[in-house]
C-alpha cells in the first residue's frame, strides 16, 4: 500500500507536473525544432530525458528565462551561435557530364540497337 501525505490526496500531489517541449516551445516562443537544436547544442532550459520522452521542469524554464534577462545582449547571442564552425558546401564543378547518359558532353551513349535499327541523330 502507498504511502500518503498529510492531507491525503497520495504521494504525487506535491509534485509539480512536468511540461510537454510544445508547451516550453510556446512559453520561450520558439518552435520545437529551435529546441531540439537547442538540446544538441547543449544550451537552452534543463530537460530531463525519461527513455524516448523529454520533459521540462517548470523552475528550469523560469530559471533559464532568468538568467536571459541577467545577460546582456552580447552574451545571449554568442550562447546561441553553434561552439563549432560550419563550413559552407562547395559548389561542385560542372565536368560537362550530368548522370550517366553522357548529356551534354556530344557523346552518343545510348543503348546499342538490334541488328536492322538505325541510330538516332
Amino acid at each position: 500500500m502507498a504511502s500518503t501525505d498529510d492531507d491525503g490526496d497520495g504521494v504525487w500531489s506535491g509534485l509539480e507536473p512536468l511540461l510537454l517541449p510544445r508547451d516550453v516551445a510556446a512559453r520561450l516562443r520558439v518552435s520545437e525544432k529551435t529546441l531540439t537544436d537547442w538540446r544538441s547544442l547543449g544550451i537552452g532550459p534543463k530537460f530531463l530525458r525519461l527513455g524516448r520522452t523529454i520533459r521540462y521542469r517548470a523552475a528550469d524554464v523560469e530559471a533559464y528565462l532568468d538568467q536571459c534577462a541577467a545577460n546582456d545582449v552580447g552574451k545571449a547571442e554568442a550562447e546561441l551561435k553553434p561552439p563549432f564552425k560550419v563550413k559552407k558546401r562547395l559548389k561542385k564543378k560542372d565536368s560537362g557530364r550530368s548522370g550517366s547518359r553522357g548529356i551534354g558532353t556530344g557523346e552518343d551513349r545510348s543503348r546499342p540497337k538490334k541488328k536492322g535499327q538505325k541510330r538516332r541523330t
